[in-house]
């Protein structure tokens, strides 16, 4: 069986780093995202996805991120309950973060770098292409030069 969740959204708000009853730091947060598709007025709907970090991811979370921060949310899905104050039972279903990946910029610049060696490669090639047909013409221009010279 597998229980594996990726999320890519923004944070709903900045995190707020707490401990558990154990002393282990944690954070709550929601991500908003996008769905692929919209709805009758053309407009893009978002789901907002609760989900939880622990230890070391929550603390960075806490010091690196902020409301609006793209992130990128490799997990998965807990459920979970718990009593409420007014004496009621809380049934929450959360995404637990399992791998963190807080640089999605890093991906997206690696992309575009890639892109740009690519389009810089092709553009190279056509151009030392022109230089050798630019060099055989030279060539050709200076032999029937040198031939009509001659003759």
């Amino acid at each position: 069986m597998v229980n594996r969740v990726v999320l890519v959204g923004r944070l709903t708000k900045d995190p707020e780093l707490r401990y558990s009853n154990s002393n282990i730091p944690m954070v709550y947060f929601t991500v908003a995202v996008n769905r692929t598709f919209t709805d009758q007025n053309g407009q893009r709907q978002a789901d907002f996805i609760g989900c939880v970090a622990f230890r070391k991811q929550a603390e960075n979370m806490a010091r690196f991120l902020g409301r609006g921060s793209q992130v990128a949310v490799e997990g998965r899905i807990q459920t979970r309950n718990y009593q409420g104050k007014d004496g009621n039972t809380v049934y929450v279903t959360e995404v637990v973060w399992v791998l963190i990946n807080l640089n999605h910029n890093q991906r997206i610049i690696t992309i575009i770098k890639i892109i740009i060696t690519t389009i810089l490669i092709k553009t190279l090639d056509k151009l030392i292409q022109l230089c050798k047909i630019l060099l055989m013409t030279v060539h050709h221009s200076l032999i029937l030069g040198k031939t009509s010279q001659v003759i």
